[in-house]
């Protein structure tokens, strides 16, 4: 009589379950990889958004502010103010984002370039002798830290 064999070897399925999990590990990482760089994205807008604030703040009359919120889509928006008004409105980044504090006002002084506010009020002025603002996705972070005194700002990794 003769044997038929049918079915898996042990050694096969042993094999095939780590190539499927090297893809599941290869593909979790490129997907958080992919919601990081949202956050990192977000944060890059935001400081060319504050970069050009300060700029205008120290070449203008008038009050130049931003304000930094998450809209009613969840997405986080970028209000540009010129003298109470709003000039332009930017959509930094999707509603995957979070953004910490929630809501900030932004604005500095014309003859230093000082941070002259920040909270979530128009008026709050700054507490602490660096300001943080994060950007988080995907488990990872990215801040932009604004030096008080100066206004000097720089994206960072957290």
């Amino acid at each position: 009589m003769r044997k038929i064999d049918k079915g898996f070897s042990l050694i096969e399925l042993i094999v095939v379950i780590g190539i499927i999990g090297a893809l599941v590990g290869a593909l979790a990482v490129s997907v958080g990889s992919m919601f990081s760089q949202r956050a990192q994205q977000t944060a890059t807008s935001a400081a060319a958004l504050i970069s050009k604030c300060k700029i205008t703040s120290m070449s203008r009359a008038g009050d130049i502010s931003l304000r930094f919120y998450k809209n009613a889509d969840g997405n986080i928006i970028g209000d540009y103010y010129e003298n109470g008004s709003i000039v332009q409105t930017h959509i930094l980044g999707a509603s995957s984002v979070v953004q910490d504090p929630p809501d900030v006002y932004i604005s500095f002084a014309r003859a230093t370039g000082a941070l002259r506010i920040f909270g979530n009020a128009p008026t709050a002025a700054p507490a602490n002798a660096t300001e943080t603002i994060v950007f988080t996705s995907g488990g990872k972070g990215y801040a932009i830290d604004i030096a008080t005194s100066t206004g000097r700002h720089a994206v960072t990794r957290r």
